[in-house]
């Protein structure tokens, strides 16, 4: 929804940069997709639309601000993951809530899997496209927010543990940022859940190196923080740039997430949940349909 709320006078090269960013986000709303203030800045700039410098991205913070207020963006189609409110659910009848349940009912599809598999990635403003990939295959979702605190890294041992004691095979797929800190970050995964749980498969889909040279210039690179104390061992083996997940198109990110995912699977056994699950919704779109007729 696009609001004015006050009236604006650009510079002469803004209306175009504004354009083209309304573009971009009508084209990613449509397919469903929650788009950050980073990545809108890293498509406009893998099109050669902005200059791939700091500068850049927080001019394109300013000119976002007053286009949304100007009622030029639209307000749905940038998202702040940092901020949020929950809404405790409500239902208009009791019939409604029927309605809900055959809707909403699942069984967990992994139960009877050989293997267990979550998604992690490294940052918070990716989840909704890593949520979009792991969807379809049931998959959980975990955000660490950078190095995974204590207290997480912990209870995901203890819940992979259980897992690996139902004779299933615990596996993470983790996708960070190609810089020093977001390459190590696979690495301290993996040793502190040897320390939680005895250890288990993490397969790093993304961002990885074979990625970065395919892809070239539709991924804009940054300098590594030289600052960062794994900046050293960093430079000596990539050099002095590094990449930021963000920068991946939404639609590749989604792809790489479910194939990886289906790697994982016994689709014999998916299928006769799946057969299972379609039971169930029936079964309760009946009591929703009879309550609904009685009415």
């Amino acid at each position: 929804m696009k609001i004015a709320y006050e009236q604006r006078n650009f510079k002469a090269e803004t209306p175009q940069i504004i354009n083209r960013a309304d573009v971009l986000l009508h084209e990613y709303a449509q397919k469903g997709y929650e788009v950050t203030l980073r990545q809108l800045y890293y498509r406009l700039v893998a099109r050669g639309w902005l200059d791939n410098h700091m500068r850049e991205y927080k001019r394109l913070g300013s000119i976002m601000s007053n286009a949304r207020m100007a009622g030029l963006i639209d307000w749905n189609h940038l998202v702040d993951r940092t901020r949020n409110i929950d809404v405790p659910a409500t239902w208009s009848t009791p019939e409604s809530l029927l309605q809900v349940c055959a809707n909403s009912y699942a069984v967990d599809r992994w139960a009877t899997q050989p293997n267990r598999v979550e998604v992690w990635v490294e940052k918070d403003a990716l989840i909704n496209v890593i949520e979009k990939g792991a969807e379809p295959w049931q998959c959980p979702t975990f955000s660490c927010r950078g190095y995974t605190s204590q207290s997480s890294m912990w209870q995901a041992g203890e819940r992979l543990y259980g897992y690996a004691e139902n004779e299933q095979t615990p596996i993470i797929i983790h996708l960070g940022d190609h810089d020093p800190s977001g390459i190590d970050m696979t690495r301290d995964i993996c040793d502190r859940l040897e320390t939680f749980m005895g250890g288990l498969d993490v397969n790093r889909i993304a961002l990885n190196m074979d990625q970065i040279q395919r892809l070239g210039k539709k991924l804009p690179p940054y300098p590594a923080k030289m600052t960062d104390s794994r900046a050293r061992g960093y430079v000596l083996e990539f050099g002095y740039d590094s990449w930021e997940l963000d920068a991946l198109e939404p639609d590749h990110l989604t792809r790489l997430i479910r194939e990886a995912i289906e790697n994982y699977v016994d689709m014999d056994k998916w299928d006769e949940a799946m057969e299972r699950e379609q039971e169930g919704i029936d079964y309760l779109q009946a009591l929703a349909n009879k309550e609904e007729g009685e009415d």
